[in-house]
């Protein structure tokens, strides 16, 4: 979209997008060229050209030693790789406000403004990623809502249709769908525009405001994060900790206080799993990361019982460290 835009524009030199390290857009070649996963791009290179990335904001692991003063260095390494390539060759920056694919990393509460202010300086489209993020998990219909964003184009998908149906969505501001009233927009799935699957989708927002689930989120959040924050004070091996609506996670290290990085991390994650399987939890691990999204329908006793298989799980982990570093 971003790229046939500039071109109806006149502007179709404007074809680069950028990107950050660590993120995760998609498998096709497309989104996997924009993704910064780097063992899932490996595979499939040489991958589709025009796809920069710069460091993305994980604070903890902060490239430019800030931590835990953030000053934005991150946000303003975009600038300096846009006025490097050329801003007239910039299409668009896409991103993800709270990083999934690096753990719990979401954005510093002034970092999106900041995205926005230099995608406004520059002419630049501001794409973001609201797959896992967008549809009531934030306490919010989306996380740019929630961190105070209009972004140009907007990514829905998994809670559009609560996964009873595939459902996605790609979002345009109306000037950037104006553009495509006279050239058609070239892009088409066989399976596209399904009846069925916007009948669920039509079904869920009733149901999420019939239910008033945004409040109910919200209302968990406050029992998630005193949680996590529970759990880091007990655990030494939990660097970091993160909990936005009803998405939570935990960054483990060595040790709180060096903050190195647990080399095993095979090993690590299997004793994970297999803690949390012994509870009837399913943990979703990523190397040195667990991270949570559960329904947002989710009980309190279900809750307890995500949480009762996380700290086993990192009791096991505390009793096997040694061997992990």
């Amino acid at each position: 979209v971003a790229r046939q835009y500039w071109k109806i524009r006149g502007e179709g030199s404007r074809y680069k997008i950028i990107s950050r390290w660590g993120s995760y857009h998609g498998c096709h070649f497309g989104t996997l060229s924009a993704s910064g996963y780097t063992f899932r791009r490996t595979g499939a290179e040489p991958l589709v050209p025009g796809f920069l990335h710069t460091n993305p904001p994980q604070c903890l692991f902060c490239p430019y030693k800030c931590y835990p003063q953030c000053t934005l260095q991150c946000a303003d390494e975009l600038e300096a790789l846009i006025q490097r390539e050329g801003p007239d060759t910039i299409a668009a920056w896409i991103g993800d406000l709270v990083i999934t694919a690096l753990g719990p990393a979401p954005a510093p509460p002034d970092y999106p403004k900041r995205i926005r202010e230099i995608c406004d300086k520059y002419g630049i489209l501001m794409i973001v990623d609201e797959v896992i993020t967008g549809w009531g998990r934030m306490g919010t219909w989306t996380a740019s809502e929630l961190y105070g964003v209009v972004p140009d184009i907007l990514t829905l998908a998994k809670g559009l249709s609560a996964l009873y149906l595939p459902l996605a969505a790609t979002v345009v501001k109306e000037e950037i769908a104006n553009a495509f009233s006279e050239d058609l927009l070239q892009h088409v799935y066989t399976s596209a525009g399904s009846p069925v699957a916007c009948a669920a989708g039509l079904a869920v927002i009733d149901y999420i405001e019939e239910n008033e689930l945004l409040a109910r989120v919200q209302e968990k959040a406050k029992v998630v994060q005193q949680q996590c924050s529970a759990i880091k004070d007990e655990f030494c091996c939990v660097g970091e900790t993160y909990a936005i609506g009803l998405e939570f996670g935990f960054q483990l290290v060595a040790d709180q206080k060096s903050l190195a990085r647990i080399r095993d991390r095979e090993k690590l994650g299997r004793v994970l799993l297999e803690a949390s399987i012994k509870e009837g939890v399913l943990l979703a691990v990523f190397e040195d990361c667990i991270i949570c999204a559960p329904s947002l329908t989710i009980s309190d006793q279900e809750l307890d019982r995500i949480f009762g298989a996380i700290k086993r799980g990192l009791r096991e982990v505390t009793g096997v460290l040694p061997s992990l570093l």
